[in-house]
């Protein structure tokens, strides 16, 4: 059995949520993330996977993350370098 392709999608509003959903319907293992929490348990009840707090497992091995923000501000407040 092969493994499922995964990707990551940080930002799910209407773009970022827009290409998280088409990549689930395309049979791709989704992973989201938004630091609205409602927004992230929509994603979930749509059959996404989200991690707590706007955090993805990187541990798992996600070898696509889409990083899908606006503005400089936005990414610095989702990411940690």
């Amino acid at each position: 059995m092969t493994a499922p392709h995964r990707a990551a999608v940080i930002g799910l509003g209407a773009m970022g949520g827009g290409m998280a959903r088409a990549a689930l319907a395309a049979g791709l293992e989704v992973w989201g993330a938004d630091l609205d929490a409602a927004r992230a348990a929509a994603f979930r009840t749509e059959g996404g996977l989200a991690g707590e707090h706007g955090q993805l497992p990187i541990g798992k091995k996600l070898p696509l993350i889409l990083l899908h923000h606006v503005t400089a501000r936005a990414v610095l407040s989702t990411c940690r370098f």
